[in-house]
């Protein structure tokens, strides 16, 4: 007997679209893309739930099921602008590479990041979100300032780093990293990783006792990074039993 196959397609997941023309993002992508929009356009003050639930093609109910406020927009938006790079920092921080290679995967990564960021990134450098509300954006941005201040101040007592003052260099090389939002979107000249290879070449550059180590430090990134990708492989593979 011939089974027939179902035709149907899975219902999506969350609350009904007043707007039932195909979208290209999950609702809360969509919500974050047209919000953020929104609020380069009209101002944090100036947009609406009801905009955004129009620009989304949503009722309004159905935006609350993603969000309850506009507020909660603004947090999920400085977060996603954050998460990754402090997550790698954080992973990095901890190997055992000399200061310069991690030093120079952690800004790579973050402008990289930065560069791909989905989402207009206008809202990011607004007053109002430097509001009470997002202080734990602003706390864990500390974090990764701490991060890059020890690896300055590793890098500085070990002779690989010129003498500095690591807490103005970790501020200053996020200060570069982060203006990456403000004129990435607006050249289209470069790609992502062209963009992050030169940006964290640079600082390295400014901050080495020898500039000419940039190059050993960028080989041994790339090693570390294949080594990475590779045990991320290995564990994600199934085990074989030996027969």
């Amino acid at each position: 007997m011939h089974r027939t196959l179902s035709t149907t397609k899975p219902r999506p997941v969350g609350r009904p679209r007043a707007d039932r023309r195909r979208r290209e993002r999950p609702p809360e992508d969509e919500i974050l893309f047209v919000a953020a929009r929104l609020f380069a356009e009209r101002g944090f003050a100036g947009t609406s739930t009801r905009a955004i639930a129009a620009a989304a093609g949503l009722r309004q109910p159905s935006l609350f099921h993603w969000f309850a406020t506009k507020e909660a927009i603004l947090e999920r938006l400085l977060e996603r602008s954050l998460a990754p790079s402090l997550a790698f920092a954080e992973q990095v921080a901890a190997e055992r590479d000399r200061a310069g290679v991690r030093l120079y995967r952690v800004l790579r990564f973050d402008a990289q990041h930065l560069c791909t960021y989905p989402f207009d990134p206008t809202i990011v450098f607004s007053p109002e979100a430097r509001g009470p509300r997002f202080a734990r954006f602003w706390n864990e941005r500390e974090r990764l300032v701490e991060l890059l201040r020890d690896l300055v101040a590793s890098g500085s007592r070990s002779g690989e780093f010129a003498r500095a003052d690591a807490e103005l260099s970790a501020r200053t090389l996020i200060a570069m990293d982060e203006a990456v939002l403000t004129w990435n979107r607006r050249s289209g000249r470069w790609s992502a990783a062209e963009i992050s290879d030169q940006l964290a070449s640079f600082a390295l550059r400014a901050v080495l006792a020898d500039p000419a180590d940039l190059d050993a430090i960028r080989r041994d990134a790339a090693a570390r990074d294949a080594a990475t990708t590779s045990a991320r492989a290995s564990a994600a593979s199934p085990t074989r039993r030996a027969g």
